[in-house]
């Protein structure tokens, strides 16, 4: 469906701090093994709409280019899901009959329109953070099979490949730092993001010296972290009209189901971007929830019972609120960049980075 030369293989992800000496590197079993694969969002849809228009018009009807004015979803209470209950209705905005479904999935993303027509309670707050994303062009092409992910005094950037060629940019910083570097013409942005990913930064010399200290110990042990002093090829340039900006939030939704309702990805829980998870609990949702609905046919069981989306629910907030945690936590602590803080999260770092097993199976959850 995905055309091989549409999906880049990431081998290595190498994430650095910019106050001190402290990285930690992420490969596959093996160097020549994967750790993940990135796909442009453009070619994404467009293979997922080209899957569409294979499917007969009986199985599957799309409708495009309208604006939905209201649902009407049953009006039942989680603990009494009779069945059979009434179906949803979407009305859509200039047609006089609303569309019904048997299911509705909530894809519509943080500000979901799904959520809100359940009612269902949630948690949100902003981090006063905007993520600049682009598309950027490499100085020359290279074998690029590196993330890259660097921690500065506002924020984080980060590099995933796309080809030998181009790759994609995440940029986080304070709203009113991201509103600057908007306004910046194309090669000044550019200069600005070199230093970020090339600059010395404000490096703690009492930190890089219990850093060499922790080094010491671990070699007397015969534990030493694989050797990763490789860097970041320079930024040439931005692929035109690639540059855009949006707000950073948390929000996470106390239910994910009602009778016929389900809410999947952003509309259920939105996360940092710092993990580059978000698309991937988004995609797990989708998977857990259509594998558990082709169970629930082959079962005998009628394909919206609500135990169903139940047991969708329950699975998926079991997945996803470790990682919000996590998340949240990793938020907090390069939120503040005082001596101690540094020190604690730059030696951590560094025993992660030595403790081969454990970043193993960091790698694998993070791929689940």
């Amino acid at each position: 469906m995905l055309p091989k030369s549409k999906v880049q293989t990431i081998k290595r992800m190498r994430v650095w701090e910019s106050h001190s000496t402290a990285s930690i590197a992420f490969f596959g079993r093996t160097l020549a093994n994967e750790i993940a694969f990135d796909v442009d969002m453009g070619n994404l849809a467009d293979a997922l709409y080209r899957r569409l228009a294979q499917l007969p018009s009986q199985v599957v009807r799309v409708v495009s280019g309208v604006k939905v004015v209201n649902y009407e979803l049953p009006t039942l209470e989680r603990h009494d899901p009779i069945d059979p209950c009434p179906p949803v209705r979407i009305q859509v905005l200039g047609e006089d009959k609303p569309l019904e479904a048997c299911l509705l999935v909530g894809a519509d993303g943080f500000n979901s329109q799904v959520r809100k027509s359940m009612a269902v309670r949630c948690l949100h707050w902003n981090y006063n953070q905007k993520s600049i994303i682009a598309t950027v062009k490499l100085c020359e092409p290279v074998d690029n099979t590196v993330a890259w992910q660097r921690f500065l005094p506002n924020g984080v950037v980060a590099l995933l490949p796309l080809d030998s060629e181009h790759s994609s940019l995440v940029w986080t910083v304070r709203s009113d730092l991201a509103d600057k570097l908007m306004q910046l013409p194309e090669d000044s942005f550019v200069d600005a993001l070199n230093k970020s990913l090339w600059g010395e930064g404000r490096q703690m010399p009492l930190v890089n010296t219990a850093l060499s200290t922790v080094a010491s110990v671990l070699q007397r042990f015969g534990i030493a972290p694989p050797a990763c002093s490789d860097s970041p090829m320079r930024i040439l340039s931005l692929v035109p009209a690639s540059r855009a900006t949006f707000p950073l939030g948390l929000s996470y939704a106390a239910h994910y189901v009602l009778p016929r309702v389900a809410l999947i990805g952003d509309a259920a829980h939105r996360v940092h971007p710092m993990a580059g998870q978000g698309a991937n609990l988004g995609f797990g949702d989708a998977q857990e929830l259509a594998q558990l609905l082709v169970e629930s046919v082959y079962n005998g069981e009628p394909i919206v019972s609500f135990d169903t989306l139940l047991r969708y629910e329950t699975l998926r907030q079991r997945h996803t609120v470790p990682f919000l945690l996590a998340i949240e936590a990793l938020v907090g602590l390069y939120r503040f960049n005082l001596l101690p803080v540094v020190a604690a999260r730059s030696v951590g770092l560094q025993l992660i980075d030595s403790w081969v097993g454990l970043k193993e199976r960091i790698v694998d959850r993070a791929s689940y």
